[in-house]
């Protein structure tokens, strides 16, 4: 199995190579009577071997299986990457990311603050605005 780095984790998923770890785990289980097959290490040829006794000692009927294997992995932190010296001059690619607030973030908090503020002139000159009119009309 290749190891699969998950970015921004920093963990390795691998398959564990113990001494006593087996490469893989197998079994199989008859679908008609739910006898089960011994666990095979690394070899999945007994399995076979035991599906094919199976079937010739109880028939036909018992001709279906459902065939399982196991394989144990490890999870291992992953070793860090040298870092690379670079020259004074060269500026590192942080010195071109965003702000971490973002514009939008201060955008929206900018429209959240204008529209608290246009409320509040509404609310204190509608009633004013709306006497006004409404003594025009009488």
């Amino acid at each position: 199995m290749s190891h699969a780095v998950i970015r921004g984790a920093e963990w390795v998923v691998s398959a564990e190579r113990a001494e006593c770890a087996p490469d893989g785990l197998y079994g199989a289980r008859c679908l008609r009577c739910g006898a089960g097959s011994p666990l095979s290490d690394n070899d999945p040829k007994p399995v076979g071997m035991w599906a094919l006794d199976h079937t010739r000692w109880l028939g036909l009927e018992h001709s279906q299986f459902v065939v399982t294997s196991q394989r144990h992995w490890r999870v291992d932190p992953a070793l860090p990457v040298a870092r690379v010296k670079r020259p004074d001059q060269a500026r590192s690619p942080r010195a071109h990311a965003r702000p971490r607030g973002g514009l939008r973030r201060s955008g929206r908090r900018a429209m959240r603050s204008l529209g608290r503020r246009l409320v509040a002139i509404a609310a204190r000159w509608l009633p004013i605005l709306t006497a006004a009119r409404g003594g025009d009309r009488t």
